[in-house]
């Protein structure tokens, strides 16, 4: 992950990794953000920068850092997911457009995100090998 903040054009790489994650296991939400011309730059990039320390309580950060030790950049990623599921009520909304799910996407203060078990949970949902995912990185950009 140090990488991330020498070269930023990896960051690009993994965007369009979480996309084909997204299309994979979030298939409604990807057409939305699709139509409504949202993508992870917009929304995202500090989750990937920060391990989600600037939007999730400090016991959630840690347990993602405790499972990155073991799986990498996989957990950023299923984390990504898990929030997207987890805000899929608003999103998937009919009535809510770009702003709407944007400032949504900012905001973590319901009780759901004060459960570390629940995030973690819904990120462990979302199942596919380290193997699969260095593959589909490496169609987008040469990982380490």
């Amino acid at each position: 992950m140090r990488d991330l903040y020498t070269d930023l054009t990896l960051l690009k790489g993994i965007f369009k990794t979480f996309c084909e994650l997204m299309r994979k296991f979030l298939p409604k939400i990807f057409k939305k953000f699709e139509k409504l011309a949202i993508v992870p730059e917009i929304y995202a990039t500090s989750w990937f920068l920060t391990f989600f320390v600037d939007r999730l309580p400090f016991e959630t950060f840690l347990r993602i850092v405790d499972i990155f030790l073991l799986e990498e950049r996989k957990i950023i990623y299923r984390i990504g997911l898990a929030i997207l599921k987890l805000k899929k009520g608003l999103i998937l909304d009919k009535k809510a457009g770009f702003e709407e799910i944007m400032l949504d996407l900012k905001n973590f203060e319901g009780t759901e995100w004060k459960d570390p078990d629940l995030l973690i949970k819904t990120a462990n949902s979302f199942k596919f090998s380290k193997k699969w995912l260095k593959a589909l990185e490496a169609k987008y950009k040469d990982f380490k």
